[in-house]
Order: structure tokens, then sequence, then C-alpha cells
């Protein structure tokens, strides 16, 4: 697991358009219900992203935007590239059996890239991802090294979770 993420950690800038030429925002997010005292539903996420300077995304990505339903020549288009990763819980995580009738436990990793357009009366966005939900998403085992970390009870219901998506 250390190694996929090193990884995936490395290649991020790869993937990013040359900002060079124009100003650019590259911003990490990071949510947790660890501040709430309680783990259920929507979790944990991460996600590290980038946005282009206006009009400076790459060119194939503005070309694009301009297929899309109101969106003009002269809008400013900034471009978007996310990589992420977000846990789900039932509301017990001290229950190892199902929970049919709450949140099932999921990871959800994945690559987003999008656009956003603006002019004077809006803002659109455009955004697109490709993830894996599913033990290969490693949810479990971010979980509980986490919960160990901080002395937090392990969640025991993972052999429940969501199939590989």
């Amino acid at each position: 697991m250390k190694k996929h993420l090193f990884v995936l950690l490395l290649a991020f800038p790869a993937l990013l358009p040359d900002a060079a030429s124009g100003e650019h925002v590259i911003n990490m997010l990071a949510e947790n219900d660890l501040f709430t005292g309680t783990d259920r539903h929507y979790t944990s996420g991460v996600m590290a992203n980038y946005i282009s300077g206006v009009d400076n995304g790459p060119k194939r990505l503005k070309d694009m935007s301009l297929w899309f339903p109101g969106i003009d020549d002269d809008d400013k288009i900034n471009v978007s590239i996310s990589l992420g990763h977000e846990l789900y819980t039932p509301n017990n995580i001290r229950i190892p059996t199902l929970l049919e009738e709450d949140r099932p436990y999921a990871a959800y990793a994945y690559l987003a890239a999008g656009f956003s357009t603006a002019n004077a009366k809006e803002v659109e966005t455009w955004r697109v991802s490709l993830g894996l939900v599913g033990p290969n998403a490693k949810g479990e085992r971010i979980q509980n090294s986490i919960h160990q970390r901080i002395g937090s009870n392990n969640a025991l219901g993972w052999d429940n979770q969501l199939k590989n998506e």
C-alpha cells in the first residue's frame, strides 16, 4: 500500500499542465470526523487539487469546454485536476456484522479532471472522475492505521464493505 500511495503522489505533479506562464493554485484538502468525535457516514477525505490560472490550462480541456451548452468563447476558463480518497462508514463501527439499514463501509480512490467557466452572469463547473470503490481502495487499512495512531477504536465491519467496482 505504501508503495502504491508513494507512486501516486509522485505521479500527481506529472499530470499537471505547465503553469509557468500564468497563475495557478495547488492545494490539499483534508477532512475528518475526528473533530466531531464520531465515525459515521462520510468519515474522511483527502484531495490534492491543481487549478490552472485563467485561460492557462491544457488547451485540449479548454477547447473541449466550448462543446458544452452555455459556454462561450469569451468565458474565463480554469481547468482542474484532482487526486483523492474518501472513506464512508455506518453509524456504529464497533459492530462487525453487516448493518443493512445503515450506510455501508466504502472507500473511494479517484482521479478527476474538469473545468470551470465564468462570465458576468454565471459560473459553471464540469468535472469527470474515474475511480475505484471497494477493498482495493484500501479503506480498512487506512482508517484502522489512523485509528491506531490516535488511540481510537478500530472499525470492525470492513469485511462488509462494498465490493471492488
